[in-house]
């Protein structure tokens, strides 16, 4: 239906351009044919993207790990916490994906996990809890005929690996916690804050189990620009910028438009 549509509205295209440069159109005609085309254009491209559509929501349930002033220069997996969260998904084209959502979890770090032994000797602790919200974007760069399987003949699985970036609002709370003789500065230290924008990218897969459902694994960087998330900066080494991971496994319903 929609490729007969576009050939009627390629046709009616055609017939105004011939139409609109003969001088025995009245420019009443010419406004109606302009409004007639500029209607079927905008309802044959509306049409097409909805064709596409589906939306899905789902659960992430994993972890999240911190590095920063108390922590190895490396993501160090024994500070990784338990994290959850939400989200909602806009699948507008085959290969690209909007989402939308939000997580909790808790950061922490200690100088007694570091492998420097002046560093272990400072003593410098966190346990703050994570809160964010983030949109951002999916790019599935397998081509669609490529990542579907038949199975059986009865439904149909895809297995489709993507990269994503987006941007987000997190906050936290806590202070760090050092002994009081080796503080050169009292926490909380001046300009510390506990809310930052976090730019997001990372990878994952979604693997299609059946029409309606879908498992996924989801690994994302935040880099926040802000040296405030352990609470320490003037204390430790303030060139050096905090950043946060999030991980972990997602299960999430497809919700089709043409079902309804």
């Amino acid at each position: 239906m929609h490729k007969a549509i576009l050939q009627k509205n390629c046709f009616n295209l055609s017939t105004f351009i011939l139409l609109f440069h003969c001088k025995h159109f009245h420019s009443k005609f010419k406004m109606r044919f302009i409004k007639l085309n500029s209607f079927l254009f905008i309802f044959l491209l509306t049409a097409s993207i909805v064709a596409a559509q589906t939306y899905e929501v789902g659960i992430l349930v994993g972890g999240s790990v911190y590095e920063g002033d108390v922590s190895d220069d490396a993501l160090n997996l024994r500070e990784t916490k338990p994290s959850y969260g939400a989200f909602i998904k806009y699948n507008f084209q085959n290969q690209f994906t909007l989402k939308a959502g939000f997580n909790i979890g808790r950061l922490t770090g200690s100088d007694a996990n570091s492998k420097d032994p002046g560093i272990q000797l400072r003593g410098f602790a966190f346990d703050n809890n994570l809160r964010e919200v983030y949109i951002g974007g999916e790019w599935h760069f397998l081509d669609e005929k490529s990542s579907y399987k038949r199975i059986y003949n009865l439904f149909t699985q895809k297995f489709s690996p993507f990269v994503f970036i987006g941007v987000g609002f997190a906050s936290t709370d806590g202070l760090p916690i050092a002994p009081a003789d080796r503080i050169p500065y009292p926490f909380p230290e001046a300009g510390a804050k506990n809310s930052f924008i976090t730019p997001s990218f990372g990878l994952g897969f979604n693997y299609r189990m059946n029409e309606n459902y879908c498992f996924g694994i989801d690994l994302g960087w935040r880099p926040t620009f802000s040296d405030y998330i352990d609470g320490v900066s003037i204390n430790g080494n303030p060139n050096r910028k905090d950043w946060y991971f999030i991980g972990g496994v997602s299960f999430s319903y497809i919700i089709d438009y043409k079902n309804f």
